[in-house]
């Protein structure tokens, strides 16, 4: 399985340093509101959000753990997402994206292996 979501840390460290227009463009990109890099300002926003959790690895990580998957593995640095290409003026690695795989099924082979701890 390969999932993309904000990734909190990240979006927060630019909301928390950036400028007027960024503190903006990091609440619609955390909480999902169909924002792009292209707004410029609070009218812009015209869609409620999607996202109602925010997630950094070790949450995600431990939820998906709990739902049974195995080989949860951080990814961001390592395979592409529609988001961090689209955000790169902006911000690097806008999405967390992490891959796992249940338990019985087998490790996808287009995925790199998890680092050793």
């Amino acid at each position: 399985m390969h999932i993309s979501v904000p990734n909190t840390p990240l979006l927060m460290k630019k909301f928390v340093e950036g400028t007027l227009r960024e503190k903006w463009l990091m609440g619609v990109a955390i909480l999902g509101m169909y924002g792009g890099p292209a707004m410029r300002v609070p009218e812009d926003i015209n869609h409620p959000p999607d996202h109602h959790i925010l997630f950094d690895f070790p949450l995600l990580a431990a939820a998906l753990a709990e739902a049974g998957f195995v080989d949860v593995t951080d990814q961001t640095s390592v395979l592409p997402d529609r988001h961090t290409e689209g955000w790169r003026d902006v911000v690097n690695s806008y999405s967390l994206v992490v891959t796992a795989r249940k338990e019985d099924q087998p490790a996808d082979p287009g995925v790199p292996p998890a680092a050793s701890a």
